[in-house]
């Protein structure tokens, strides 16, 4: 159960990686303009 988990996660995780840090560096950015202004 694991060992299928973690390949199945391992084979994601970059994807979900960049979808997640793409998110969040928008989310920071709309957050940071609108906590200056």
């Amino acid at each position: 159960m694991f060992a299928v988990l973690y390949l199945y996660t391992g084979k994601i995780r970059v994807p979900m990686l960049f979808h997640f840090a793409n998110d969040f560096l928008n989310y920071a950015q709309v957050g940071g303009m609108t906590a200056q202004t």
